[in-house]
Protein backbone atom coordinates (compact mmCIF):
# COMPACT_ATOMS: atom_id res chain seq x y z
CA UNK A 1 0.00 0.00 0.00
CA UNK A 2 2.80 2.66 1.18
CA UNK A 3 4.39 2.22 -2.37
CA UNK A 4 1.09 2.58 -4.43
CA UNK A 5 0.57 5.79 -2.38
CA UNK A 6 4.09 6.99 -3.09
CA UNK A 7 3.48 6.05 -6.91
CA UNK A 8 0.07 7.86 -6.51
CA UNK A 9 1.99 10.79 -5.28
CA UNK A 10 4.75 10.79 -8.07
CA UNK A 11 2.14 10.43 -10.82
CA UNK A 12 0.27 13.45 -9.48
CA UNK A 13 3.51 15.41 -9.75
CA UNK A 14 4.21 14.26 -12.95
CA UNK A 15 1.01 15.32 -14.10
CA UNK A 16 0.92 18.46 -12.70
CA UNK A 17 3.89 19.75 -14.07
CA UNK A 18 2.76 18.59 -17.71
CA UNK A 19 0.05 21.13 -16.92
CA UNK A 20 2.08 23.61 -16.11
CA UNK A 21 3.35 23.72 -19.71
CA UNK A 22 1.48 26.15 -21.66
CA UNK A 23 0.05 28.31 -19.24
CA UNK A 24 0.33 32.14 -18.48
CA UNK A 25 1.39 33.54 -15.16
CA UNK A 26 -0.08 36.63 -14.40
CA UNK A 27 1.82 37.74 -10.60
CA UNK A 28 -0.07 40.25 -8.62
CA UNK A 29 1.07 43.10 -6.23
CA UNK A 30 -0.40 41.11 -3.65
CA UNK A 31 2.07 38.31 -3.70
CA UNK A 32 -0.39 36.27 -5.21
CA UNK A 33 -0.03 34.44 -8.58
CA UNK A 34 -2.40 33.42 -11.37
CA UNK A 35 -2.24 30.15 -13.94
CA UNK A 36 -4.08 31.45 -17.24
CA UNK A 37 -4.83 32.47 -20.92
CA UNK A 38 -3.91 35.97 -21.14
CA UNK A 39 -6.49 36.99 -24.12
CA UNK A 40 -5.66 41.30 -24.24
CA UNK A 41 -3.53 43.59 -22.56
CA UNK A 42 -2.77 46.85 -22.50
CA UNK A 43 -2.21 49.59 -20.23
CA UNK A 44 -4.87 49.83 -17.94
CA UNK A 45 -6.19 45.92 -17.54
CA UNK A 46 -5.48 42.67 -18.45
CA UNK A 47 -8.21 39.89 -19.33
CA UNK A 48 -7.52 36.34 -19.21
CA UNK A 49 -9.68 33.12 -19.26
CA UNK A 50 -9.66 30.15 -16.92
CA UNK A 51 -7.94 26.83 -18.13
CA UNK A 52 -10.42 25.05 -17.39
CA UNK A 53 -13.08 26.75 -18.74
CA UNK A 54 -11.83 28.31 -22.18
CA UNK A 55 -15.39 29.18 -23.17
CA UNK A 56 -16.47 30.46 -20.00
CA UNK A 57 -16.27 34.36 -18.39
CA UNK A 58 -13.13 36.85 -19.44
CA UNK A 59 -12.01 37.91 -16.13
CA UNK A 60 -10.26 41.10 -15.93
CA UNK A 61 -7.39 42.75 -13.04
CA UNK A 62 -6.21 46.31 -13.39
CA UNK A 63 -2.70 46.79 -14.70
CA UNK A 64 -1.86 48.61 -11.13
CA UNK A 65 -2.99 45.16 -9.47
CA UNK A 66 0.01 43.59 -11.31
CA UNK A 67 3.52 43.42 -11.30
CA UNK A 68 4.33 41.38 -14.17
CA UNK A 69 3.24 38.24 -16.16
CA UNK A 70 4.92 35.64 -18.39
CA UNK A 71 3.43 33.80 -21.46
CA UNK A 72 3.80 30.16 -22.29
CA UNK A 73 6.80 30.83 -24.16
CA UNK A 74 8.62 32.45 -21.26
CA UNK A 75 8.79 35.70 -22.40
CA UNK A 76 7.44 38.49 -19.63
CA UNK A 77 5.82 42.22 -19.27
CA UNK A 78 6.37 44.26 -16.56
CA UNK A 79 3.95 45.86 -15.60
CA UNK A 80 4.63 47.94 -12.42
CA UNK A 81 6.69 50.57 -13.92
CA UNK A 82 3.52 51.40 -16.13
CA UNK A 83 5.81 52.49 -19.41
CA UNK A 84 4.66 49.94 -21.86
CA UNK A 85 3.43 51.46 -24.72
CA UNK A 86 0.90 50.14 -27.83
CA UNK A 87 3.56 47.99 -29.55
CA UNK A 88 5.11 46.58 -26.86
CA UNK A 89 1.39 45.13 -25.82
CA UNK A 90 1.13 43.42 -29.08
CA UNK A 91 4.43 42.19 -29.55
CA UNK A 92 3.95 40.69 -25.78
CA UNK A 93 0.75 38.76 -27.24
CA UNK A 94 1.86 37.88 -30.47
CA UNK A 95 5.26 36.58 -30.95
CA UNK A 96 5.02 32.66 -30.57
CA UNK A 97 8.95 32.04 -30.68
CA UNK A 98 10.94 30.48 -28.04
CA UNK A 99 14.53 30.55 -27.22
CA UNK A 100 17.28 28.08 -27.95
CA UNK A 101 19.12 29.08 -24.71
CA UNK A 102 18.06 29.09 -20.92
CA UNK A 103 18.83 32.90 -19.24
CA UNK A 104 19.79 33.26 -15.55
CA UNK A 105 19.22 36.39 -13.54
CA UNK A 106 21.25 37.28 -10.47
CA UNK A 107 20.36 39.38 -7.99
CA UNK A 108 22.99 41.55 -8.64
CA UNK A 109 20.94 41.87 -12.32
CA UNK A 110 23.45 39.94 -14.30
CA UNK A 111 21.83 37.83 -16.96
CA UNK A 112 24.03 34.93 -18.37
CA UNK A 113 23.01 32.46 -21.20
CA UNK A 114 23.19 28.96 -20.70
CA UNK A 115 23.31 26.54 -23.44
CA UNK A 116 22.69 23.82 -20.99
CA UNK A 117 21.80 24.04 -17.74
CA UNK A 118 21.65 21.50 -14.60
CA UNK A 119 21.26 21.42 -11.07
CA UNK A 120 24.42 20.01 -8.89
CA UNK A 121 23.60 20.48 -5.30
CA UNK A 122 23.48 23.50 -4.10
CA UNK A 123 24.63 25.17 -7.76
CA UNK A 124 23.79 25.31 -11.12
CA UNK A 125 26.23 23.77 -13.59
CA UNK A 126 25.67 25.97 -17.10
CA UNK A 127 27.39 25.84 -20.58
CA UNK A 128 28.26 29.25 -21.51
CA UNK A 129 28.78 30.43 -24.80
CA UNK A 130 32.30 31.77 -25.62
CA UNK A 131 33.92 33.54 -28.92
CA UNK A 132 36.40 30.14 -28.65
CA UNK A 133 34.04 27.70 -27.87
CA UNK A 134 31.97 26.25 -25.04
CA UNK A 135 32.58 26.87 -21.06
CA UNK A 136 31.38 25.17 -17.85
CA UNK A 137 30.48 27.34 -15.29
CA UNK A 138 28.94 27.16 -11.66
CA UNK A 139 26.71 29.69 -10.00
CA UNK A 140 25.37 29.05 -6.64
CA UNK A 141 21.59 29.22 -6.25
CA UNK A 142 21.36 31.70 -3.70
CA UNK A 143 22.90 34.03 -6.08
CA UNK A 144 20.15 33.88 -8.62
CA UNK A 145 16.57 35.81 -8.88
CA UNK A 146 15.32 33.76 -11.74
CA UNK A 147 15.58 31.69 -14.33
CA UNK A 148 13.37 31.46 -17.95
CA UNK A 149 14.04 28.13 -19.42
CA UNK A 150 14.03 27.55 -23.19
CA UNK A 151 10.35 26.05 -23.32
CA UNK A 152 9.17 28.03 -21.93
CA UNK A 153 9.05 27.21 -18.04
CA UNK A 154 10.63 29.94 -15.12
CA UNK A 155 11.35 29.64 -12.03
CA UNK A 156 11.75 32.66 -9.02
CA UNK A 157 14.09 32.51 -6.46
CA UNK A 158 13.04 36.10 -4.54
CA UNK A 159 9.59 37.04 -3.63
CA UNK A 160 7.81 38.17 -6.32
CA UNK A 161 7.84 42.01 -5.90
CA UNK A 162 11.68 42.13 -5.39
CA UNK A 163 12.19 39.60 -8.62
CA UNK A 164 9.68 42.37 -10.83
CA UNK A 165 12.41 45.10 -9.76
CA UNK A 166 14.73 42.94 -11.29
CA UNK A 167 12.84 42.13 -14.30
CA UNK A 168 12.55 45.41 -15.49
CA UNK A 169 16.69 46.17 -14.75
CA UNK A 170 17.25 43.39 -17.21
CA UNK A 171 14.72 43.32 -19.35
CA UNK A 172 16.46 46.13 -22.36
CA UNK A 173 19.70 43.90 -21.91
CA UNK A 174 17.64 40.11 -22.53
CA UNK A 175 16.33 42.02 -25.19
CA UNK A 176 19.50 43.00 -26.73
CA UNK A 177 21.32 39.76 -25.87
CA UNK A 178 18.90 37.82 -27.92
CA UNK A 179 19.36 40.05 -30.56
CA UNK A 180 22.60 39.63 -30.73
CA UNK A 181 22.80 35.62 -30.24
CA UNK A 182 19.96 36.04 -33.37
CA UNK A 183 22.70 38.11 -35.53
CA UNK A 184 25.62 36.19 -34.33
CA UNK A 185 25.11 32.72 -34.12
CA UNK A 186 22.42 32.09 -36.11
CA UNK A 187 22.31 33.26 -40.05
CA UNK A 188 18.60 33.80 -40.79
CA UNK A 189 17.53 34.39 -44.40
CA UNK A 190 14.41 35.66 -45.23
CA UNK A 191 11.59 34.05 -44.53
CA UNK A 192 10.06 31.48 -47.73
CA UNK A 193 6.26 30.93 -47.32
CA UNK A 194 5.38 27.00 -47.68
CA UNK A 195 2.60 25.06 -47.09
CA UNK A 196 1.93 22.64 -44.81
CA UNK A 197 1.83 19.85 -48.53
CA UNK A 198 4.94 20.59 -48.85
CA UNK A 199 6.83 20.60 -45.83
CA UNK A 200 5.28 17.35 -45.10
CA UNK A 201 4.35 19.30 -41.63
CA UNK A 202 0.75 18.72 -39.85
CA UNK A 203 -0.17 20.41 -36.33
CA UNK A 204 -1.31 18.28 -33.35
CA UNK A 205 -4.36 18.35 -31.82
CA UNK A 206 -3.44 20.64 -29.06
CA UNK A 207 -1.09 23.01 -31.39
CA UNK A 208 -4.43 23.59 -33.29
CA UNK A 209 -6.45 24.19 -30.11
CA UNK A 210 -3.97 26.60 -29.35
CA UNK A 211 -3.96 28.40 -32.40
CA UNK A 212 -7.60 28.08 -32.53
CA UNK A 213 -7.85 30.55 -29.12
CA UNK A 214 -5.78 32.65 -30.96
CA UNK A 215 -7.38 33.48 -33.57
CA UNK A 216 -10.72 33.96 -30.83
CA UNK A 217 -8.02 36.56 -28.90
CA UNK A 218 -7.15 38.27 -32.42
CA UNK A 219 -11.15 39.19 -33.43
CA UNK A 220 -11.71 39.94 -29.67
CA UNK A 221 -9.18 42.19 -30.01
CA UNK A 222 -10.51 43.56 -33.26
CA UNK A 223 -13.76 44.18 -31.49
CA UNK A 224 -11.25 46.28 -28.97
CA UNK A 225 -9.79 48.29 -31.56
CA UNK A 226 -13.14 49.37 -33.61
CA UNK A 227 -14.95 50.07 -30.36
CA UNK A 228 -12.10 52.65 -29.63
CA UNK A 229 -11.58 53.81 -33.34
CA UNK A 230 -15.63 54.33 -33.30
CA UNK A 231 -15.54 56.54 -29.75
CA UNK A 232 -15.68 60.43 -30.56
CA UNK A 233 -14.08 60.66 -27.38
CA UNK A 234 -10.94 58.34 -28.31
CA UNK A 235 -7.56 60.74 -28.44
CA UNK A 236 -6.75 60.82 -32.40
CA UNK A 237 -3.14 59.58 -32.14
CA UNK A 238 -4.91 56.54 -30.07
CA UNK A 239 -7.29 55.94 -33.10
CA UNK A 240 -4.59 56.54 -35.55
CA UNK A 241 -2.22 53.73 -33.84
CA UNK A 242 -5.16 51.41 -32.99
CA UNK A 243 -6.31 51.90 -36.76
CA UNK A 244 -2.58 50.17 -37.40
CA UNK A 245 -2.64 47.56 -34.52
CA UNK A 246 -6.15 46.55 -36.28
CA UNK A 247 -4.91 46.09 -39.52
CA UNK A 248 -1.54 43.90 -38.14
CA UNK A 249 -4.41 41.51 -37.32
CA UNK A 250 -5.20 40.52 -41.07
CA UNK A 251 -3.36 38.64 -43.15
CA UNK A 252 -2.98 40.76 -45.78
CA UNK A 253 -3.91 45.20 -46.79
CA UNK A 254 -6.28 43.16 -49.26
CA UNK A 255 -8.80 41.85 -46.76
CA UNK A 256 -11.78 43.46 -46.28
CA UNK A 257 -14.45 43.69 -44.50
CA UNK A 258 -18.38 44.02 -45.38
CA UNK A 259 -20.70 47.11 -43.78
CA UNK A 260 -24.93 46.88 -44.18
CA UNK A 261 -27.34 49.17 -43.24
CA UNK A 262 -30.73 48.33 -41.83
CA UNK A 263 -32.33 51.10 -44.25
CA UNK A 264 -31.11 49.80 -47.56
CA UNK A 265 -30.38 46.00 -48.92
CA UNK A 266 -27.11 46.30 -50.49
CA UNK A 267 -23.61 45.57 -48.37
CA UNK A 268 -20.53 47.49 -49.74
CA UNK A 269 -17.11 46.45 -48.90
CA UNK A 270 -14.14 48.59 -47.89
CA UNK A 271 -10.28 47.47 -47.37
CA UNK A 272 -9.47 46.87 -43.49
CA UNK A 273 -7.71 50.21 -43.22
CA UNK A 274 -9.97 52.10 -45.29
CA UNK A 275 -13.20 50.79 -43.24
CA UNK A 276 -11.59 51.88 -40.01
CA UNK A 277 -10.71 55.19 -41.33
CA UNK A 278 -14.48 55.39 -42.26
CA UNK A 279 -15.07 54.28 -38.93
CA UNK A 280 -13.16 57.10 -37.40
CA UNK A 281 -15.15 60.00 -39.51
CA UNK A 282 -18.82 58.49 -38.68
CA UNK A 283 -21.13 61.89 -38.73
CA UNK A 284 -22.03 61.06 -34.93
CA UNK A 285 -21.90 63.03 -31.67
CA UNK A 286 -21.04 59.76 -30.34
CA UNK A 287 -20.59 56.06 -31.25
CA UNK A 288 -21.10 52.60 -29.13
CA UNK A 289 -20.23 49.23 -30.66
CA UNK A 290 -20.29 46.54 -28.63
CA UNK A 291 -19.37 42.68 -29.41
CA UNK A 292 -21.00 39.57 -28.47
CA UNK A 293 -21.17 35.82 -28.91
CA UNK A 294 -17.59 35.61 -30.56
CA UNK A 295 -17.25 31.66 -31.48
CA UNK A 296 -16.09 29.23 -33.65
CA UNK A 297 -18.46 28.14 -36.63
CA UNK A 298 -15.61 26.46 -38.26
CA UNK A 299 -12.78 24.97 -36.31
CA UNK A 300 -9.54 24.87 -37.99
CA UNK A 301 -9.39 22.59 -40.93
CA UNK A 302 -6.54 21.36 -43.21
CA UNK A 303 -7.21 23.01 -46.77
CA UNK A 304 -5.95 21.57 -50.28
CA UNK A 305 -3.32 24.23 -50.09
CA UNK A 306 -1.65 22.69 -46.92
CA UNK A 307 -3.12 26.13 -44.86
CA UNK A 308 -5.59 26.17 -41.84
CA UNK A 309 -8.56 27.39 -42.27
CA UNK A 310 -11.60 28.72 -39.61
CA UNK A 311 -14.79 30.45 -39.50
CA UNK A 312 -15.20 32.85 -36.59
CA UNK A 313 -19.03 34.74 -35.72
CA UNK A 314 -19.67 37.23 -33.56
CA UNK A 315 -22.86 39.78 -32.97
CA UNK A 316 -22.20 43.82 -33.82
CA UNK A 317 -24.27 46.05 -31.62
CA UNK A 318 -23.63 49.55 -33.25
CA UNK A 319 -25.29 52.44 -32.23
CA UNK A 320 -25.10 56.01 -33.17
CA UNK A 321 -26.03 59.15 -31.34
CA UNK A 322 -27.08 62.74 -31.78
CA UNK A 323 -27.59 65.09 -28.65
CA UNK A 324 -27.93 61.67 -26.29
CA UNK A 325 -30.76 59.87 -28.27
CA UNK A 326 -29.91 57.29 -30.54
CA UNK A 327 -30.51 57.86 -34.18
CA UNK A 328 -29.45 54.66 -35.81
CA UNK A 329 -28.91 51.24 -34.33
CA UNK A 330 -28.60 48.21 -35.57
CA UNK A 331 -27.68 44.57 -34.63
CA UNK A 332 -25.54 42.92 -37.07
CA UNK A 333 -24.38 38.66 -37.75
CA UNK A 334 -20.87 38.85 -38.83
CA UNK A 335 -18.60 36.06 -40.20
CA UNK A 336 -14.87 36.74 -40.28
CA UNK A 337 -12.56 33.98 -42.13
CA UNK A 338 -9.35 32.96 -40.17
CA UNK A 339 -6.03 31.52 -41.69
CA UNK A 340 -3.33 29.64 -40.04
CA UNK A 341 -0.11 29.51 -42.68
CA UNK A 342 2.92 28.19 -42.38
CA UNK A 343 6.61 29.44 -43.39
CA UNK A 344 9.70 28.95 -43.62
CA UNK A 345 13.30 30.05 -42.09
CA UNK A 346 16.20 28.30 -42.99
CA UNK A 347 18.79 28.72 -39.89
CA UNK A 348 22.06 27.03 -40.34
CA UNK A 349 21.41 25.44 -43.46
CA UNK A 350 18.52 23.54 -41.78
CA UNK A 351 14.44 24.50 -42.81
CA UNK A 352 12.56 25.40 -39.77
CA UNK A 353 8.78 25.23 -40.04
CA UNK A 354 6.92 28.28 -38.20
CA UNK A 355 2.58 29.23 -38.31
CA UNK A 356 0.94 31.84 -37.43
CA UNK A 357 -2.95 32.89 -37.65
CA UNK A 358 -4.45 35.74 -39.07
CA UNK A 359 -7.91 37.36 -39.77
CA UNK A 360 -9.01 37.68 -43.43
CA UNK A 361 -12.25 38.61 -44.48
CA UNK A 362 -15.09 39.83 -42.14
CA UNK A 363 -18.80 39.25 -44.00
CA UNK A 364 -22.30 40.18 -42.85
CA UNK A 365 -24.29 37.40 -42.70
CA UNK A 366 -27.57 39.39 -40.89
CA UNK A 367 -28.86 42.70 -40.13
CA UNK A 368 -31.56 43.54 -38.26
CA UNK A 369 -32.61 46.72 -35.48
Amino acid sequence: MHYLIKNLILIAAILSINLSQGQDILYFTDGTKQQCKITSIDAQKVSYKNLENYEGPTYTKKSNQLLFAFKDTGKFLVLADNTNSAPVFIEFLENLESRPFDIIITKDNAVLVADSLSLDGDKFKYLKSQDEGKQTEYIEKEKIAAIIYRNGKHMLYMPSKKVALSLAQVKDDIDRLISTKATKDISVKEPVVATAKEMNVGLSKAELERFQFKAKEKTHRFGEYIALIGDKQSDREEQNKSIDAACSLFLSDTSTVEVSNVNREDKEKYTVRKYLQRLKLLPYNEVVITWTDVSYVSDLKLGADGNYYGVVSFQQVFEGYDDGNVVYRDVTQKNVEVILKSYQKEIDGEKKSLWDVFLSNVGVEETSK
